[in-house]
């Protein structure tokens, strides 16, 4: 969102005020997602349905961006991916420290930082360095398939949620 859609964006014709309106509804919905996610929607949903959904929105999101041509839709297409994203992280950093006791989960937290910044550093690089092999395009499309990689993992790696279906009065897996 911060590196390479404005670049897109100003394709389109976006002016500098644009952008930042771009970014605004961008971050809203990553901001209430973050805060919803893991209280009430992982809650209710299970933390591995809420990662897949999340990553499913982003994956679809940044797949559409490139063949986005107006402004209105490429902010229409990011406020949705921010929501997406905004599933995602709380969740994830939630599930680095559930299982760890008590006084080591600053450790893991640290652990999980670090990770998250070799991606913060890393994706972009990479994703410039694509970019410039296939195409700003062609990267957008790239990451978004890396995003469904990510939900068929979510999928794979998290535990899911046992809940008693009421009605059969069996273990269901949500």
């Amino acid at each position: 969102m911060f590196g390479f859609t404005p670049l897109h964006a100003v394709a389109i014709g976006a002016s500098k005020s644009d952008l930042s309106i771009l970014i605004f509804f961008s971050t809203i919905p990553n901001a209430i997602a973050g805060y919803i996610s893991g209280g009430i929607i992982a809650r209710k949903i299970g933390e591995r349905n809420t990662v897949m959904i999340g990553f499913i929105i982003a994956a679809v999101c940044t797949i559409a961006l490139p063949f986005t041509n107006s402004l209105i839709m490429l902010i229409v297409t990011q406020a949705f991916n921010g929501f997406g994203q905004g599933l995602v992280m709380p969740v994830l950093m939630g599930l680095a420290i559930k299982t760890i006791s008590e006084d080591r989960r600053a450790s893991a937290m640290g652990f999980f930082q670090a990770i998250y910044s070799l991606g913060m550093f890393g994706g972009p690089f990479i994703a410039g360095w694509v970019g410039s092999a296939i195409g700003l395009s062609g990267g957008f499309i790239l990451i978004g398939f890396i995003s469904v990689i990510a939900a068929v993992l979510a999928r794979k790696w998290i535990v899911a949620k046992a809940t008693i279906d009421p009605i059969l009065q069996k273990d269901r897996v949500i």
